[in-house]
């Protein structure tokens, strides 16, 4: 489940026009779905 985190930060963070920078509400929306998945 972690690398599954890790990648989903580098695509977010490739996908953000901000280099680095993750909006919070796509960071809580990552988490939430990985959350779901991993129950």
């Amino acid at each position: 489940m972690f690398s599954r985190f890790i990648g989903t930060l580098k695509r977010l963070s490739k996908n953000k026009p901000h280099k680095g920078e993750l909006s919070h509400e796509n960071f809580q929306q990552e988490i939430f779905q990985i959350r779901q998945a991993s129950e």
